[in-house]
């Protein structure tokens, strides 16, 4: 059969790289086809077995066929691998909460993935500071958790916080959010008004004993 075998596409720094062996009989050259939506074609002749696709669009999937020519005839196109001419991180990273509760804050977050480009978060990293500081906090999470606590925070106390998600072709922040502590810890509030509470119903029982 008049085509090519062993295609072999890899993508670097926005170039793609096409390979190819020849298959039997006198070849003329290639015909190297490209398309990332299906309706625009882009189009080059090769006389090796191996070319770079270039001035491709960032962060879209190719489609890339490649057409012997035997002196005029054309052969059947073989298409290679699908491929991201680059790939990265979710696009997007948005805290969706940062509720403060006494001197804690629980941040919640999500991610916006756009298009078949994006690869794998590694894990995500949630900084924080005081408004009026510049000294930053930072925890890490695993990157199948989309929430945090902020321990031992100042009370009464203005906090700025942002999320950034790391990955092997790049990291991505959130925007700020703002929050602000509370004066007293609203678990110790509870805790003490629970002992109180039963402080006084203990003595209510041993004023009626007596």
């Amino acid at each position: 059969m008049w085509t090519v075998s062993g295609i072999q596409a890899s993508a670097r720094n926005g170039i793609i790289q096409v390979s190819w062996q020849a298959p039997r009989g006198n070849v003329s050259g290639y015909v190297v086809d490209w398309t990332y939506d299906g309706n625009t074609y882009f189009w080059k002749r090769s006389y090796h077995t191996d070319t770079k696709l270039r001035d491709l669009k960032d962060f879209q999937l190719y489609n890339i066929t490649v057409t012997p020519v035997f002196h005029g005839k054309t052969g059947h196109g073989k298409e290679a691998p699908q491929l991201c001419s680059r790939s990265r991180v979710p696009q997007e990273v948005y805290i969706s909460e940062a509720q403060p509760k006494g001197t804690r804050a629980d941040v919640s977050w999500d991610v916006k993935a756009e298009g078949k480009c994006s690869t794998d978060i590694a894990d995500f990293i949630v900084f924080y500071r005081q408004t009026d500081k510049n000294l930053l906090y930072n925890i890490s999470v695993n990157c199948s958790q989309r929430t945090a606590v902020l321990e031992n925070l100042k009370p009464s106390t203005k906090y700025r916080v942002y999320v950034m998600a790391k990955g092997d072709t790049g990291n991505i922040s959130s925007t700020e959010r703002h929050f602000e502590t509370q004066k007293h810890d609203t678990v110790l509030v509870a805790v003490s008004s629970i002992c109180a509470a039963v402080g006084i119903f203990l003595l209510t029982i041993v004023g009626v004993g007596l």
